[in-house]
């Protein structure tokens, strides 16, 4: 190249430039233009975008592709017969760009786009606002002692929840205001299954049914607190004497665990004890009467059977876990005993297809005699007489 060919090619160049810009054309409204490298063309919601490029593939099929700027804030390319939506929202919004690519010239010179100005409705939460009623308050979880506001609730160690739903009054016989803070019990899948009133330093409220204790230690109306504490658990109560008692919860080893207690047996039937003022349960002469061979022995106390122990002065076991019901115990014929359920029940209505020839009796220990009964409730031993061998259910 010689010297004289250097500058008539700059000029060339440059005469290009300023062509591809002096010549670039404007396009406005949405609808369907032809455009060129460098055009512009603004929709009717003044969304706008600039052509940077028409051009096709090198590839066998030549694909048409049309580059353009949305804007100056991003670009983006579409190939021919495919559309794209575009919105300078930063999450996008209800104001959109519609480009359509519909044709692209043979020499790639030229294209046929269609614009269009659209409002997409954005979905909005249709979730209605908090109600201040519905405040579920603070959930702790685990046995223990907790002071609670109203709303606030406890996880036990069995997976009862314990919520503090409101406090109420009444007055006793000596017209003696009696203030109470209204529980609800709900199982693991948040159904609730019974509405209790506890009184301040009342003695311990058994919730028998679900095998818990429940105590309220203080009470402050001014701001609506209490102290309670949970225990899945339940006392059974020893006297000087023989007693003829049960175990009200059993305890399984291979679901459930031992800590802070003393637990017995490897079967789903186990013992779990977190008190005991009575002496180690391998130590104590424990007896069960033992239906098939007519005889008692000698053993620890499993559920759902009764049995014999005589103290030489008072005591109490407090037993932990699961709750213990008697469908499907099986009774053999003659003399049978039977521990009471955890919830206390009309005997009548677990007979199941048994015959009773004499019983439930159970033992009063302070008065050393047996006494006929119609209910079976928990932590007591029972004596049962039937005609063949039945099932309870």
């Amino acid at each position: 190249m010689n010297r004289r060919t250097i500058p008539l090619v700059l000029t060339a160049f440059i005469i290009i430039a300023i062509s591809s810009s002096v010549f670039a054309d404007n396009f406005s409204g949405d609808g369907t233009h032809t455009i060129s490298d460098g055009d512009k063309v603004t929709a009717d919601n003044g969304y706008y975008i600039t052509i940077n490029e028409i051009y096709r593939s090198t590839t066998a099929d030549a694909t048409g592709y049309v580059s353009f700027q949305m804007h100056t804030t991003y670009g983006t390319t579409l190939s021919e017969g495919e559309e794209g939506k575009f919105s300078l929202a930063a999450s996008g919004g209800d104001k959109v760009l519609r480009v359509v690519i519909n044709s692209i010239d043979a020499n790639a010179t030229s294209a046929s786009i269609t614009i269009e100005s659209i409002l997409e409705e954005e979905e909005q939460p249709d979730i209605p606002l908090p109600d201040d009623g519905q405040d579920t308050g603070i959930i702790y979880t685990g046995d223990g002692t907790y002071n609670l506001n109203k709303g606030d609730s406890v996880v036990s160690d069995s997976g009862y929840t314990i919520e503090f739903d409101r406090l109420s009054f009444g007055f006793d016989r000596n017209n003696q205001r009696i203030d109470d803070a209204v529980l609800i019990i709900k199982d693991t899948d948040n159904n609730t299954l019974l509405e209790r009133s506890v009184t301040e330093n009342e003695k311990a409220t058994e919730i028998l049914e679900l095998g818990m204790t429940v105590t309220m230690q203080n009470l402050d109306l001014s701001v609506e607190t209490i102290s309670l504490t949970v225990k899945s658990s339940l006392k059974v109560d020893l006297q000087q004497g023989w007693n003829l008692f049960s175990v009200p919860l059993s305890y399984y080893a291979g679901t459930d665990d031992c800590n802070n207690a003393v637990c017995y047996g490897p079967g789903t039937n186990g013992l779990k004890v977190i008190e005991n003022t009575c002496g180690d349960l391998d130590s104590l002469k424990i007896w069960k009467w033992d239906s098939t061979n007519r005889e008692y022995i000698k053993t620890l106390p499993y559920t759902p059977y009764g049995y014999w122990v005589k103290m030489e002065e008072t005591c109490s076991i407090t037993f932990a876990m699961n709750i213990v019901n008697l469908e499907g115990f099986a009774l053999h014929d003659g003399w049978n005993s039977v521990g009471g359920p955890t919830k206390s029940v009309q005997f009548d209505d677990i007979k199941g297809d048994c015959t009773i020839l004499s019983g439930p009796w159970r033992y009063l220990t302070h008065m050393n005699k047996y006494e006929r009964t119609s209910f079976l409730a928990a932590g007591e031993g029972y004596f049962i007489k039937v005609s063949g061998d039945c099932t309870l259910g």
